[in-house]
C-alpha cells in the first residue's frame, strides 16, 4: 500500500471525519491537523479528489506520498506504518 501524509495549516474536524469515514481501517491521526492514510493503486491527487480537497471543499491541505520514514513517535504509529507498508496491494 502507499502511505500518504495529509497536512493542514490548522485543525480541520470535517476533514478528519471524512478521512475516518472514507479510510476506516487505513488512517492514523498523528496530530490534530496531521493524518496518515494508506491506499492501494491511487495517487495523491486521487486521495485529494476523494476527500474534496482538490476543489477547495475542505479547505487547504497538502497530500504527500511517503517514500521513506524515520523519527521518534509512539509505538502505535510505528506499528501502523509497518503493517500498512508491508501489505500487498490486494491484501
Amino acid at each position: 500500500m502507499t502511505i500518504f501524509a495529509i497536512l493542514t495549516p490548522a485543525e480541520n474536524p470535517q476533514l478528519g471525519s471524512d478521512i475516518a469515514r472514507l479510510f476506516p481501517e487505513n488512517h492514523f491521526q498523528v496530530a490534530p491537523n496531521q493524518w496518515l492514510v494508506a491506499a492501494s493503486g491511487t495517487t495523491a491527487k486521487e486521495v485529494s479528489d476523494k476527500l474534496d480537497i482538490t476543489e477547495g471543499g475542505k479547505g487547504k491541505a497538502l497530500i504527500i506520498s511517503v517514500g521513506n520514514y524515520y523519527g521518534r513517535h509512539s509505538t502505535d504509529l510505528w506499528e501502523w506504518i509497518k503493517a500498512k507498508w508491508d501489505l500487498k496491494p490486494n491484501g
